[in-house]
């Protein structure tokens, strides 16, 4: 049950971004969430990276993040990221 209720609330998420010819972009995740371009790429990424902040910056950053879009998208988020499927461009 649980998973169809997620498929269809990402469903409704990704239909409603595309009815209104919206992409989703790094930049538009940073403004929703707070955070910077960077932050967004390094805690999407869910690898370690070479930005020097990583140590310290990284938990915080994903927890501002998932507090600001919630798990399921946050999931939905990493997911496209990783797929190459969000630009870095503004919105």
């Amino acid at each position: 049950m649980k998973a169809r209720t997620l498929a269809v609330l990402l469903f409704t998420a990704l239909a409603s971004q595309a009815a209104m010819g919206q992409q989703v972009t790094l930049q538009s995740i940073a403004k929703e969430s707070d955070l910077s371009v960077r932050e967004v790429q390094m805690v999407l990424s869910r690898a370690p990276s070479a930005y020097h902040e990583y140590r310290t910056s990284y938990f915080r950053a994903k927890n501002q993040l998932v507090r600001s879009v919630g798990q399921e998208r946050f999931t939905e988020l990493a997911a496209l990221f990783q797929a190459g499927r969000i630009a870095i461009g503004a919105s």
